[in-house]
């Protein structure tokens, strides 16, 4: 059997984070795999080691952009993975137009399916982007041979609102190792030299709520609690506008709200043995992976209680309401007043974050493919 993967649409992200790992701690030939070819850009297929079982294939059509990526997946990966002998395509992009099969995919992108997020979008390009790829990825759902859900959240949404194939499972992603920290013992007193330290991890977008998030820690600050926050990741630029113009209006913003941009590895993790508390305040996620790393990290989690994020997390840390700037600030308070319970939350939480392993994620991964060579 020979494994193909679509890997055209992934450069950056998640997507490529997750099936770099796939690669990394495959066992192709105990789950009866001879070869895997992958399809990818230059770029893309460096992000991968050399095995002898992995062919990378580049062809002069993925340099080019997307207009073209897409003709080529709609016309020609079919026939591609067939004249490289594949007997089965993995498209984990969720999208796809060829009658080649079997054919894997998978949801990786919630935000298309869940309305009271989508429309915070108003009318705009992306808005019509997200709707048109909603309308894309429910039917390669629809007509795949098999699909995986990174958390039955996710497959509860979208079996709602699609005929999804019955062939389905849940596969969550892992961690990756460089982010495990033994949980560190909580500081008892703060000042305004040594404040209490959060660290939220995630893109500047409509759905992430740093506004809400600021006003939060504006209200603390106001009541003499000596808290900064340290914001990571990279934006949206209408929203990132509305959050650069709201901290203009925060007197001395800059001494306890800072913006790091995108930083690698480890500078989050730097960044991370440096703070007292993890906060993630999104409100819809497929698989939230920038939760994981932050259990990872030996840090107290508090979070959003929306989507997956109750059950990934589970009892191991503490919730609010993401729209609601007096509950983000009650659930801050209540950690910044009681060392005792972050400790407890930070141990919780990084005891849970070791279910999360990619070498499961790709045993896994891989089993689940095999199941469609014997069933076809």
């Amino acid at each position: 059997m020979i494994l193909v993967i679509d890997a055209t649409n992934l450069s950056s992200g998640g997507g490529l984070t997750h099936i770099k790992n796939i690669i990394k701690f495959a066992k192709p030939i105990e789950f009866g795999f001879k070869k895997i070819i992958i399809f990818g850009s230059v770029k893309t297929l460096a992000c991968f080691d050399d095995f002898p079982w992995l062919e990378k294939i580049n062809l002069p059509i993925f340099e080019k952009n997307f207009l073209w990526r897409a003709y080529w997946q709609t016309f020609k990966l079919g026939k591609s993975a067939k004249s490289y002998g594949g007997t089965i395509l993995f498209v984990p992009g969720g999208s796809f137009s060829t009658s080649f099969r079997p054919i894997i995919t998978m949801s990786r992108n919630l935000l298309p399916f869940e309305w009271s997020e989508l429309k915070k979008y108003g009318f705009s390009i992306t808005f019509f982007r997200l709707c048109l790829l909603k309308h894309i990825q429910s039917k390669s759902f629809k007509n795949a041979s098999g699909l995986i859900f990174l958390t039955n959240y996710a497959k509860t949404i979208i079996s709602k609102q699609v005929q999804v194939t019955n062939n389905n499972t849940i596969i969550p992603h892992g961690i990756d190792s460089n982010y495990f920290r033994n949980p560190k013992v909580a500081e008892i007193e703060f000042s305004n030299e040594k404040p209490f330290r959060i660290i939220y991890v995630s893109i500047i977008d409509v759905y992430k709520h740093h506004r809400e998030v600021i006003e939060s820690i504006r209200l603390l600050r106001q009541k003499g609690l000596y808290i900064s926050i340290d914001f990571v990741g990279s934006y949206y630029k209408p929203e990132f506008n509305k959050v650069s113009e709201m901290l203009n209006k925060i007197e001395d913003s800059t001494k306890f709200i800072k913006y790091h941009g995108c930083l690698n590895v480890h500078e989050q993790i730097e960044l991370y043995t440096k703070s007292d508390l993890c906060l993630f305040a999104s409100s819809c996620e497929n698989m939230p992976n920038i939760l994981l790393e932050g259990m990872a990290s030996g840090l107290p989690i508090i979070s959003s209680n929306r989507g997956p994020m109750p059950e990934i997390l589970s009892d191991a840390g503490l919730y609010f309401n993401p729209e609601n700037p007096i509950d983000i600030s009650n659930v801050i308070e209540k950690l910044y007043f009681s060392s005792n319970l972050r400790n407890l939350l930070a141990i919780k939480s990084f005891e849970k974050a070791k279910n999360y392993s990619w070498e499961s994620c790709s045993d896994q991964t891989l089993d689940f493919l095999s199941k469609f060579i014997i069933n076809n």
